[in-house]
């Protein structure tokens, strides 16, 4: 059984504009965080999101070109979960890479690493699976 995942990238970015296939999204100047899901090689998708030069696929990898990636960290916690639960506390990038969650109007917040572990483990909003820790890179 393949285990899901969710990882949170920090970045910093600079002000810019994001276009992606379908959008265009305004990023002030600060730290942003990104929720994805990952299962087995959760470590190859976040590495990859880290590389300068890649296919432009998902919304995260428009991002890493306008922003730098600079941490990331690995939960064993629903990624729609987690999302949902930020976006009730942090200010978001409405709609940026949350097209297959109907739940939480966003998956880029406007926020350090540090502010959203504060925020998820003080109101401990989702259900961990497995083994309660978290993974740094």
């Amino acid at each position: 059984m393949v285990q899901l995942l969710s990882y949170i990238i920090e970045l910093y970015c600079t002000s810019a504009t994001v276009k992606t296939r379908k959008r265009t999204f305004s990023i002030e100047r600060g730290p942003y965080i990104y929720i994805g899901s990952c299962g087995r090689s959760c470590w190859k998708r976040i590495a990859r999101h880290f590389r300068t030069e890649k296919k432009l696929f998902w919304h995260i990898d428009y991002a890493t070109t306008a922003c730098l990636p600079i941490n990331a960290i690995v939960l064993r916690v629903e990624e729609k979960c987690l999302a949902k639960s930020l976006s009730e506390g942090l200010e978001y990038v409405r709609g940026f890479g949350c097209s297959d969650d109907r739940e939480a109007p966003s998956h880029l917040f406007k926020a350090s690493l540090r502010e959203a572990i504060d925020a998820i483990t003080a109101r401990r909003p989702c259900q961990w699976r497995g083994k309660k820790e978290v993974i740094g890179l």
